[in-house]
Parts: structure tokens; sequence; C-alpha cells
């Protein structure tokens, strides 16, 4: 959790995040590994990037590095379909078809309500991730 961010977050967020951890049996949902046999810190991520739906569907448990790969392809992913659907929001026309399905999970982010960034600076994305 940043500093910047913590004010969103229940009071009870520790216990929440443990619980989330605990239901997962400690066990990332990405890449299997468990902090009880490797050096790893599990981590709750919230699927729609917002820390006050705390509901169980919502909470996914994540080790640090899948929980930064995870954040940082959806946000690559947001800056594409932004891009896409840029002409739509200008009120040019779109012929059937042509919208883009934007996945649920990246419509805040696409709304620019997204409360998770990329870590550095705004804006900035990894090589490879965005052309």
């Amino acid at each position: 959790m940043r500093d910047e961010t913590k004010e969103l977050y229940p009071d009870n967020w520790p216990e929440i995040s443990e619980a989330c951890i605990g239901r997962a049996k400690r066990i990332c949902k990405d890449c299997g590994r468990s902090d009880r046999t490797s050096s790893i810190v599990l981590t709750t991520h919230h699927k729609d990037y917002d820390p006050s739906n705390n509901v169980e569907k919502n909470l996914v448990c994540l080790c640090q590095g899948c929980h930064s790969r995870r954040q940082s392809r959806d946000l690559a992913q947001a800056r594409i379909l932004r891009k896409i659907a840029a002409p739509g929001r200008k009120g040019q026309l779109c012929f059937p078809g042509m919208k883009p399905r934007i996945p649920k999970r990246l419509v805040r982010v696409i709304e620019g309500k997204a409360l998770a960034t990329f870590p550095g600076k705004p804006g900035h994305a990894r090589r490879g991730t965005e052309r």
C-alpha cells in the first residue's frame, strides 16, 4: 500500500488482506509459489483497482512480483484501449463492431479513476508493453 492511497483503505485492511491470503492457502494465484516454501511476500490485489471494494470476489492473493506484473499489464492494456476508444468519446462515427470490448477490470483505469499506477513516473510504462 502506497502512502498516498493509505487513507482510501479501511482501518481493518490488514485483517482483510490476511483473510484473503489465508483463503488462498498462502499461495500466489498467478505463479503458484507459497511464502512458506520460498522467500516471497504475498499481497492482496483489488481486481477492479478500487481499495474501498473489499468483497471476497474482488480480492486475489498474489506475490509482489506477480502483483506488479499484473498491474503493469493491465495499465498498458488500458492505455491501448483508451487510444482505441478515444474517437468514440470525441463524437466520431463508429461502425458496428468497431467499439472495443473493454474488460470490466480496466474500466476504472480507462476512465482515469484507477488508484494503482505503475511505480515511477506517471504514464511511464516498461519497454515493450506499449507502442
